[in-house]
């Protein structure tokens, strides 16, 4: 036996958690991965990844299927044909063709598409080299993945609401929507301690899950109807006061008029001169008279103000005109109003006794904490926006707002260089006309620069900094990117960048999103496996891992939640995978813009990022950081926006009716839709396809689309599962019993899945495994690694006009669907006559 060293990393398998591991190296070889104890790790790792001494790290490091070389393509695009080649080489030549295309069609003519961020670099690489290249062509998938979460939050307190409870208090009772046993795996172990503590805990979903059996109180939920269950709570919250006075009265803009002739909020502007452009009017009741308050100053005009909370004034303008004006408050319980729970039931098909029962729960046992998990409220179009807005004025008005749910502002920017400021603050970095460079900017406005540049002036106001553009400031392809290339348009994107992004899995309407990029003049992968996407392209380049690169963690956006993770390589990166920043590194240098770039790898980088937490530690470098400390969580601060005085909104105040909404154009309240085609909607459809897709959640042990390519986890789920009700697939015509393998067909396209059968679930609804694909099969076409088997983006549909119109996500749930089985002679057409 060599040398043996046992150095600390962090591990990057589940993306959000990095949990701190021990990597025993034999002769510069991994040979061992074990969980450090000392520092934060999960006690079990139900993902797989240090299972039996970490042997999924050491496949996935060391895979038969990991690109280990530059690769240009030496055939036809899609015949998955490939020649080694010198990094310079390909650096040379893809430099080349970018600033070919830059100087004939221009700048925006370069995209990027993201991932979700493999790693700590990519959260920050792509935006910083955009802004040099200057492009604002960005796509990711903030749409289905957490963007909407995150921007409602801000739109609501100005700043992202923490996914991670706070660790000092325990919460009383509990909402858990979706299945966190699969999507957030340690959030399932901590629900597990929480109701054996007495935590009274309530699971909203369509299906029985694991966290339904802890549940006291499960409310089995129509796919996609949540916002009528909400907005039944606001009602009732409302009704019966279990609201938190203090905080509706003082710290939202509850009591703030609205004008009814605009259906825009009143500013003082409108009834006096000399004021500030964010300075808002409440009704004084002490004096019977309009009272201003000044958000920027965050104080009253006059003193002793006495708010109305409730009600309805006439105003006089200064126009010398009369307007009737609502108190947000008002406005927000006229619109909750018709949600009774007889209503609520009739629409989410929940009992009405089991709807009170759980609202009281949560409302009366506070502190509480609600987590929507995974991404499935972003499947809500064209409900997106509505269904986290509602889910974040029920936990504001009850009282838990920076007591179990963190509002934490961001991680000092003194001890650690800030994303916002490692992207080069993109929102002043680009003019307005550059920025509407970015693809269907003005669509769908809250994700795009017009949503981000309006968000990041309140944040800078109070937090110094702005939340990362790389979650919130994006694209929208299917408005468009896609058709402009498949139209030929001549200003259409002629580049692209996939940055551990699989756009044939990811994107809604695969077979749109393939007829698209068979048409881009040039794709260049940063990959760690030949993917669908990666196969159509023309160079691939290998990407080192979580063992071979230093990483800040452990969310994506880390330092927005105000606590890191901080590790270094372990070992130098394997065959010739470099890291993100080596890679742009090196196209800006030969594009000139290298200045940018000083350092001269990543670990020098974060050495000067984290040099203020190094030196409030003692430590030399982030290596010394990792081995002896490893993290640091600063204690959350209660009630923080009483120390600051607000919010970083434009009213500073919890935004009830959201001012940035009304800015964008949307309506500032949340507001009931059904699913885009729910059999509400498209009734004739379901005459064809008569069952519900439920088509979107993470699975273990893969994280989205990552990790097939992994043995042992693959083991863990071999193929994809469609879970059907018993009753439903004994009906069929054959029937299916478990275990077959079936058709699912939309008006969209086909795949097949295998049938687990279950009584979890309505007879009317299936659940399919989302981003499954075949790193196993072909790569060439037509089989590009089986992207056409079974993932369901298959079935899904795109058109803008489903779509959320605040943020632009597409139907993930609710989508009308038939089932049947697969038999003889499957791939024949006339074999679609065996339907349910």
């Amino acid at each position: 036996m060599g040398k043996t060293e046992i150095k600390t990393t962090t591990c990057y398998g589940c993306a959000h958690t990095a949990c701190f591991v021990k990597a025993h190296i034999e002769d510069g070889k991994l040979v061992k991965v074990t969980p450090d104890r000392e520092k934060i790790c999960v006690d079990v790792c139900t993902r797989g990844f240090l299972a039996d001494n970490g042997k999924a790290s050491i496949e996935y490091h060391y895979g038969d299927k990991r690109v280990n070389y530059p690769l240009k393509r030496a055939g036809k695009r899609g015949e998955n044909k490939w020649k080694r080649i010198s990094w310079d080489q390909a650096l040379d030549e893809i430099a080349e063709k970018l600033q070919s295309l830059k100087d004939t069609y221009g700048p925006h003519s370069v995209c990027l598409a993201t991932g979700t961020a493999h790693h700590s670099d990519n959260n920050w690489v792509p935006f910083r080299w955009m802004t040099g290249f200057r492009t604002m062509n960005k796509i990711g998938n903030e749409q289905i993945c957490y963007g909407v979460q995150f921007i409602t939050s801000e739109a609501t307190f100005g700043w992202p609401n923490s996914a991670f409870p706070n660790p000092e208090l325990v919460p009383k009772s509990m909402v858990i929507v979706g299945n966190v046993h699969e999507t957030i795996p340690q959030m399932y172990n901590m629900l597990k301690h929480a109701t054996q503590a007495g935590v009274e805990l309530i699971v909203v979903d369509p299906r029985v899950t694991a966290p339904a059996t802890l549940a006291t109180h499960f409310l089995q939920i129509r796919p996609g109807t949540d916002i009528a269950l909400w907005m039944c709570w606001l009602k009732l919250i409302i009704e019966n006061e279990w609201f938190d006075k203090e905080f509706v009265y003082d710290w939202t803009n509850g009591p703030f008029l609205v004008r009814i002739d605009t259906g825009k909020i009143l500013r003082a502007e409108d009834i006096v001169d000399s004021v500030p452009r964010d300075a808002f009017v409440v009704w004084n009741t002490k004096t019977k008279a309009p009272a201003i308050w000044d958000a920027e100053a965050r104080q009253y005009m006059e003193d002793g103000v006495e708010k109305a909370l409730t009600g309805e004034y006439a105003i006089s303008l200064k126009s010398g005109e009369t307007v009737q004006c609502k108190t947000a408050w008002t406005l927000l319980t006229e619109r909750a109003e018709e949600w009774t729970p007889e209503k609520a039931a009739e629409v989410t098909s929940i009992p009405a006794n089991k709807i009170v029962k759980a609202c009281e729960t949560y409302a009366v046992n506070t502190p509480g904490l609600f987590l929507v998990s995974g991404h499935c409220y972003d499947a809500f179009a064209p409900g997106s926006a509505s269904v986290f807005r509602v889910s974040h004025i029920i936990k504001a008005i009850v009282g838990n707002m920076d007591r179990t749910e963190m509002l934490t502002g961001c991680y000092d920017n003194k001890k650690l260089v800030s994303i916002y400021e490692m992207e080069l603050k993109p929102d002043e970095a680009f003019s307005e006309e550059e920025k509407k460079g970015q693809p269907g900017w003005d669509s769908f406005r809250a994700l795009t620069w017009v949503g981000y540049d309006l968000k990041a002036k309140y944040e800078k106001k109070q937090w110094g900094v702005a939340s990362n553009a790389m979650y919130s400031n994006q694209g929208h392809p299917h408005v468009a990117m896609w058709q402009e290339l498949i139209d030929e348009k001549p200003d259409r994107t002629r580049a692209m960048i996939l940055n551990g992004s699989n756009p044939m899995i990811k994107y809604g309407n695969t077979k749109r999103v393939y007829e698209a990029m068979k048409k881009l003049d040039l794709i260049v992968s940063l990959e760690f496996n030949m993917t669908s996407s990666a196969v159509m392209g023309d160079y691939v380049l290998p990407m080192s891992d979580w063992f071979e690169r230093p990483e800040i963690g452990p969310s994506t956006p880390c330092d927005i939640f105000n606590f890191i993770h901080l590790s270094d390589a372990v070992m130098k990166p394997e065959f010739e995978r470099r890291s993100d920043y080596d890679v742009f590194k090196g196209l800006a240098e030969r594009l000139g813009f290298g200045d940018d770039w000083k350092w001269k790898d990543l670990t020098e980088c974060y050495n000067w990022r984290a040099q203020g937490l190094l030196e409030e530690y003692g430590c030399q470098d982030i290596a010394e950081f990792a081995e002896t400390v490893g993290f640091d969580y600063p204690s959350p601060i209660i009630d923080q926006y009483k120390i600051r005085n607000g919010f970083a909104t434009p009213t500073a105040k919890t935004e009830i009716w959201s001012v940035m909404f009304e800015e964008l154009g949307y309506d500032p309240l949340p507001s009931f839709v059904e699913p885009a085609l729910s059999p509400h909607n498209v009734p004739e459809l379901y005459k064809e396809y008569p069952l519900t897709l439920i088509g979107i959640d993470r699975h273990l042990p893969n994280y989205h689309s990552q990790f097939y390519e992994v043995p042992s986890l693959r083991k863990m789920c071999p193929e994809p599962i469609m879970d059907i009700h018993y009753d439903t697939a004994r009906l069929m015509d054959p029937p299916v019993t478990d275990g077959d393998w079936v058709w699912i067909e939309t008006r969209k396209g086909r795949i097949k899945q295998r049938a687990r059968l279950t009584f979890g679930l309505a007879e009317n609804c299936v659940k399919t495994t989302h981003h499954f694909w075949y790193p196993e099969m072909p790569g060439e076409e037509p089989y590009l690694h089986g992207i056409w088997e079974s993932s369901t983006n298959v079935l899904t549909e795109d058109d803008p006009e489903l779509c959320d119109p605040v943020f632009g996500t597409w139907p993930h749930t609710a989508i009308p669907c038939k089932v049947y089985k697969v038999v003889d002679g499957s791939h024949l057409e006339n074999d679609v006559k065996s339907s349910f």
